[in-house]
């Protein structure tokens, strides 16, 4: 765009600054423009920009450019070779935007597209017009209607460019920004597979690991009411028994409880509780908020 930019700025210091700028300068700065812009739209579709192709459009339809900016009577030659240079740049990006895979209709990719499909149009056109009736003079500003008409629309055609431009990148960040919740969403589904397969797994390690510890207890105690009372030694290994089991029955608990309060669907349920007895806790009740988990 700044290229385009200059390069149009350039046209209109025509028979102020030196032909050379004024017009080899200026149109190659168009085209080099125009080459970008191409090269911007591949780039941004995931394709290979193609430089070497898009350097010989430039080259090819420069050369009249550089070899005739001083000759009056190669002003037609100019024109035509300006005009089918940028239809074909033009053309070129058209073509990728349409045959791009995510392209669909009613949004600014074909905006984009029609633009320049149009714009590549106008410029055969205008190329055809000059092939038929000759350009003698050497003021472009002075050309007629036609010319007046041409720039008018490369007026409306960046603008709408620009326009079109922003709104293809804001598209794509919306596609990137759904895709990644997308991704996001199945991530999440997964974890949340994983966490209840997970609960499933603590849960049954849970309920095998407190049956053996309830039974080691009960046994322990068991043979605490049957053991004499002079069996100290044995006392203590029941004692040490009790002591392993508590402990790793802890170690359980602690490690469990959590995914377990996690797991259960609970229900908060409160109320006052009146726990004063007699006469005088009847006229100064004490109550007490509970608050019961189901």
């Amino acid at each position: 765009m700044v290229a385009i930019s200059i390069g149009v700025g350039l046209l209109y210091g025509r028979n102020v600054i030196p032909p050379f700028w004024s017009i080899a300068i200026a149109n190659a700065l168009i085209l080099v423009g125009h080459a970008f812009l191409v090269a911007g739209a591949r780039r941004f579709l995931g394709r290979s920009v193609g430089w070497p192709l898009l350097a010989a459009v430039v080259v090819v339809f420069c050369l009249p450019m550089m070899l005739y900016h001083n000759v009056p009577e190669a002003m037609g030659l100019r024109i035509i070779s300006i005009s089918i240079g940028m239809a074909l740049l033009v053309f070129l990006g058209a073509w990728t935007i349409v045959h791009d895979s995510r392209f669909q209709l009613l949004n600014a990719h074909q905006a984009v597209a029609v633009l320049l499909a149009l714009h590549g149009t106008l410029n055969l056109a205008r190329a055809a017009q000059t092939l038929l009736e000759p350009v003698l003079a050497t003021d472009m500003l002075r050309l007629g209607p036609s010319t007046s008409t041409f720039f008018a629309w490369g007026i409306l055609f960046f603008f709408g460019l620009t326009v079109g431009l922003a709104v293809m990148v804001t598209e794509r960040l919306r596609d990137l920004l759904q895709d990644r919740l997308i991704k996001e969403n199945v991530a999440r589904c997964a974890a949340e597979a994983a966490l209840q397969e997970q609960r499933n797994f603590l849960t049954m390690v849970s309920h095998e690991f407190r049956t053996p510890l309830g039974i080691m207890a009960a046994s322990a105690d068991l043979i605490a009411c049957n053991l004499p009372a002079d069996d100290k030694e044995s006392a203590e290994e029941l004692d040490r028994i009790h002591r392993a089991s508590r402990r790793l029955g802890n170690l359980v608990e602690g490690c469990l409880a959590d995914d377990w309060l996690e797991s259960v669907s609970q229900s908060r349920r409160s109320g006052e509780l009146n726990v004063g007895t007699g006469r005088k806790s009847s006229q100064h009740p004490l109550r007490l908020h509970t608050t019961a988990i189901e």
